[in-house]
């Protein structure tokens, strides 16, 4: 097999499961569709070396080939889209047949998933597609073609892959449920002991958008001071939200014991932390983030998490069991919450290593590489979609 992969996200999951591939043996050519995809940490090597899919690029090989250029952009207008991403298929198409990619598979399925419908529709290449988090739940009109002609689509959650299901009940057979690799438990260095306190280190993280609820942790924390608390809170990301976020710890007055960091490091943020934060919410469109990365790596260090009941979050932690699991935007019960965690030590080791055990189980690296290697060899429809 080689794989040709696009790429329309940076979601480091993506790239713990191409460096397995890579590992294994399984050429992969990675064809880059946003302006950004490169990741923070040791995994964004991963995402170098790919296809250039610039404007100038494309419009070279028009320039090369203009009548072969005409007919693919022809066979390609089935499909809606728009002229530059028919410019992108015409160029990608013939990229792929030069390179001898077998399969091609979009992450996610915005983007990624129309180029590669594109492509296999000009060379009869057989596709999939990935479908994860608020690309479910924006207007994608074009999903239903996508997954017609799919020969398997990836949901990363069992909600996705019912949701999907029940949406598209005559396709239900090519949508199969693999969770996203979050890395060998086993290799994860165990994070300093958690201070006994005080202060309480608590450390919080997630893109710095909307729906990562982060305000409702700077919230929290002003409340748990109030209760007479001596904590140290870190948020960690990346994102639009940054200078927001800034400017609610000053107009709260909370600089003394809550620090934004910009580096997007969660591993730094988590060691040391008696407390995991994770306030996630639905943002104006709808759109949720059903794996929060800094969910998984939390669990994976052994940190317990207090996150909010939403699909796909719900499915991470089972509430009291390996974690905690309020109602969105409520500070006062995240600060209740963090509070009782912080008085019990046996309970934040119980619910850690719980934890810990089922992300071993459920979310390793190289099992989910290895499900995800039969994913893309399906070349036709199964008879029933599948859960793993």
């Amino acid at each position: 097999m080689h794989l040709g992969l696009f790429l329309d996200s940076a979601e480091p999951f993506l790239a713990r499961e191409l460096l397995v591939l890579q590992e294994r043996g399984v050429p992969v050519t990675v064809m880059p569709c946003g302006q950004d995809v490169s990741v923070p940490g040791p995994v964004e090597a991963v995402f170098r070396g790919g296809i250039s899919l610039d404007a100038a690029a494309s419009a070279a090989q028009i320039i090369q080939n203009p009548a072969a250029s005409l007919r693919t952009m022809l066979r390609a207008r089935n499909l809606m889209s728009t002229a530059r991403r028919e410019l992108k298929a015409g160029y990608l198409a013939r990229v792929v047949r030069r390179r001898g990619v077998s399969h091609l598979h979009g992450a996610l399925s915005g983007e990624a998933a129309e180029l590669a419908a594109m492509v296999s529709a000009l060379t009869g290449i057989p596709f999939s597609f990935t479908a994860h988090g608020a690309d479910l739940f924006i207007h994608n009109p074009g999903l239903r073609d996508k997954i017609r002609h799919a020969t398997a689509v990836r949901a990363t959650t069992e909600f996705a892959a019912r949701e999907l299901r029940e949406r598209f009940p005559a396709n239900a057979g090519v949508i199969h449920c693999i969770r996203p690799a979050a890395g060998a438990v086993e290799e994860a260095a165990s994070p300093p002991e958690a201070a006994a306190g005080p202060p309480f280190r608590i450390a919080a993280g997630g893109p710095f958008i909307s729906r990562s609820g982060l305000d409702q942790a700077i919230e929290a924390a002003c409340d748990l001071t109030r209760r007479g608390l001596e904590i140290d809170l870190v948020i960690a990301g990346t994102g639009p939200l940054a200078g927001d976020l800034l400017r609610h710890v000053e107009l709260r007055r909370a600089g003394g014991f809550v620090r934004i960091e910009t580096s997007g490091d969660y591993a730094r943020a988590l060691a040391g932390a008696a407390v995991a934060l994770a306030p996630c919410r639905r943002d104006r469109l709808g759109g949720i983030d059903p794996v929060p990365e800094f969910v998984l790596e939390a669990m994976r260090l052994g940190v317990p998490v207090v996150s909010t009941r939403l699909p796909g979050v719900d499915e991470l932690i089972e509430d009291s069991r390996t974690g905690r699991l309020l109602e969105p935007d409520n500070a006062h019960e995240l600060a209740e919450a963090t509070a009782e965690l912080l008085a019990d030590p046996l309970l934040r080791q119980l619910l850690a290593q719980a934890a810990r055990r089922e992300l071993a189980k459920r979310h390793d690296s190289g099992r989910q590489a290895g499900l995800l290697l039969g994913l893309y060899s399906m070349q036709s429809q199964p008879g029933a979609g599948g859960s793993t």
